[in-house]
């Protein structure tokens, strides 16, 4: 079923986010080592003019160094949100995976007579073309609030 696919497709890009983010949280770890190895370097003593200009580089290289730092826990923890959001997303179409395999199973005219069939038909065609893929399906997922009440109520009675 499409919407299986949509899960797993989110699921995956939710894991790579979060290896990312672990990536992302060593690196002002990695940006210390560096500043300690510029800071050492800078010690060289060197009475030249090319003594000079080494250290003048090795300065210049301070700056992406600290803003590294910085800027590697912001990133990591936007990472971490993202995964989080992409894995809430797939467990969202795992459910509507269900309630749509569900609807389809069973004679809609029947069971929805007093929400109106036709109306309900048309939401679980919607969600079943909306799992299509993950891109779609967390447009659907966005645009209804999450899985549109009727259908979770509708299923509720089957339960």
């Amino acid at each position: 079923m499409f919407i299986a696919t949509a899960a797993a497709e989110l699921d995956r890009t939710a894991a790579a986010y979060r290896a990312a983010g672990h990536v992302l949280r060593g690196i002002p770890d990695r940006a210390e080592q560096y500043l300690a190895q510029l800071q050492a370097a800078q010690q060289v003593n060197w009475n030249s003019e090319a003594g000079s200009a080494f250290r003048q580089a090795l300065e210049g290289l301070r700056g992406p160094g600290a803003m590294l730092q910085d800027e590697a826990f912001h990133l990591a923890a936007a990472a971490e949100t993202i995964a989080a959001d992409l894995s809430s997303y797939a467990e969202t179409a795992r459910q509507l995976g269900t309630m749509v395999s569900l609807l389809s199973a069973v004679d809609i005219t029947a069971v929805a007579q007093d929400v109106g069939a036709a109306r309900l038909e048309g939401m679980r065609i919607a969600a079943a073309e909306a799992a299509t893929d993950a891109g779609r399906l967390v447009g659907y997922v966005q645009d209804n609030g999450g899985v549109p009440p009727l259908l979770r109520d509708v299923v509720a009675r089957l339960w």
